[in-house]
């Protein structure tokens, strides 16, 4: 049972390995990474808000205001045109306070011109506009109070680009990681994982006949006639060894030798159609498989009865 449940494991691991593998070497062709910062309030904790009257561009701000940055990451294979905004319309994000202006946008790299960027409601505007490959724009905002009910989101009509949002103290954090660190670690899961599984699986194929990787041989019919045809199937042999044919009848102890011959195939494997001698006694009889390889040869027993014609 413990060879079986690792093997599961193993398998399971390997699965795993391949999945995040793929992801890794192969992202998705347009990738949107939206990552919403903690914000930060513009006073202190102890400062009254009534002492203080903040206005920007003439227009009177409303208390405890805050800033909050929003860091958006071009992660696809391809560069997000400007045809891939259906219709023009921007990409929406809330980000859960009421966006009074937009501080400031960069981009890094900077490359042509950056997509314009609004303040609407309690979210702002992306777009549209070309988002290079690898490219981050950082947008600075100026906002309210943050709420506690409200999760940053996203709603967009972006044609073939996958969009992640995410935010909290975690994503202050967060580092971009590179595909050849992941792609390493992941195929790094997927070897050991299928190193476990072949290993379980190996062991258990000793403790299973069904299972077993040692030569075997069967026969068909398993009653034939006297000087009738019998198929012999052979697997997990030599490749390229000879294969010989005897029959010992049990009822008289007579053999009879090279009824029949043949070389096993490249995939260890071979078929050959024998025809039993036509002086064999009807009764139990024994088949002798001489398997004749580079270290010397090796013999194979299937016992069968031969009727009566």
């Amino acid at each position: 049972m413990t060879t079986l449940i690792l093997t599961v494991l193993g398998l399971v691991a390997a699965a795993l390995g391949a999945f995040f593998a793929y992801r890794a070497l192969f992202p998705a062709a347009r990738a949107l990474d939206v990552t919403v910062l903690p914000s930060r309030s513009l006073l202190d904790t102890g400062t009254s808000a009534n002492r203080f009257e903040l206005r920007v561009d003439g227009e009177t701000i409303e208390p405890d205001p805050h800033m909050v940055t929003v860091v958006v990451t071009a992660k696809g294979r391809h560069d997000i045109a400007s045809s891939n905004f259906e219709a023009g319309r921007p990409l929406h994000l809330e980000i859960g306070s009421p966006v009074v202006k937009v501080l400031g946008v960069t981009a890094t790299p900077q490359r042509g011109t950056t997509p314009p960027v609004t303040a609407n409601g309690e979210g702002i505007d992306l777009g549209p506009g070309l988002i290079s490959r690898g490219q981050a724009i950082h947008i600075q905002l100026l906002t309210g109070p943050p709420s506690t009910e409200r999760e940053p989101n996203a709603r967009h009509d972006l044609v073939d680009v996958r969009v992640d949002v995410t935010s909290g103290e975690s994503a202050r954090f967060r580092q971009p990681v590179g595909v050849r660190p992941v792609a390493i670690a992941a195929i790094s899961g997927l070897m050991a994982g299928g190193l476990l599984a072949a290993g379980a699986f190996y062991d258990l194929a000793d403790r299973l006949p069904g299972l077993s990787f040692d030569p075997s041989v069967a026969i068909n019919p398993k009653l034939p006639s006297v000087g009738a045809k019998v198929r012999v199937i052979g697997a997990n042999f030599e490749a390229g060894a000879l294969i010989s044919v005897d029959i010992t009848s049990e009822v008289t102890e007579e053999d009879f030798s090279d009824v029949c011959s043949t070389q096993v195939g490249s995939e260890g494997a071979f078929v050959i159609d024998c025809t039993l001698p036509s002086d064999l006694p009807a009764g139990p009889a024994e088949m002798v498989i001489a398997s004749t390889e580079h270290s010397g040869t090796s013999y194979e027993y299937v016992d069968f009865a031969v009727e009566a014609p």
